[in-house]
């Protein structure tokens, strides 16, 4: 019984370092062939800045998150457009 458990647990962890290394590693590879900068194995700046930027691209690639920046009354719209939900007044 705590066996399964011990290994269920252990697995979580193996698994979730694999995936860890799995990105640094690969974004390692990429610094160093197309910019020979050598990346330091833990909290390094370059890494940092693109897993930021990589996670700002994601919120920026929602659709229709950013569109009251664009135009201002898109923040009421109407009833009839579909597929948007309108805000509480």
């Amino acid at each position: 019984m705590y066996g399964m458990q011990l290994a269920q647990l252990l697995w979580r962890w193996v698994e979730a370092k694999l995936f860890q290394y799995l990105r640094f590693f690969r974004l390692i590879d990429r610094y160093q062939i197309t910019y020979r900068i050598q990346v330091q194995p833990q909290n390094d700046p370059y890494i940092f800045n693109a897993e930021q930027a990589l996670i700002a691209v994601g919120e920026t690639a929602v659709p229709g998150r950013f569109l009251v920046d664009i135009i201002p009354w898109s923040t009421f719209p109407p009833h009839s457009v579909p597929f948007i939900r309108p805000t509480p007044a």
